[in-house]
């Protein structure tokens, strides 16, 4: 299974919101999202994310 960080850059991302509910049906991605418009976002966590997954997609 493909491990996919999504890091959301935007508020109320409509496209980023539609994809990633696409995505979850598809059963062949595990995919986590880090939202970077909500305060409190561990950066140092971040990097290790991103180092850790197999492709990361920012919207």
């Amino acid at each position: 299974m493909i491990q996919r960080l999504n890091i959301l850059t935007r508020p109320d991302d409509e496209l980023a919101r539609r994809i990633l509910l696409q995505e979850e049906e598809l059963k062949v991605v595990a995919a986590s999202v880090v939202d970077l418009t909500k305060p409190g976002v561990d950066y140092e966590h971040l990097v290790k994310q991103i180092f850790a997954a197999d492709d990361v997609h920012v919207w």
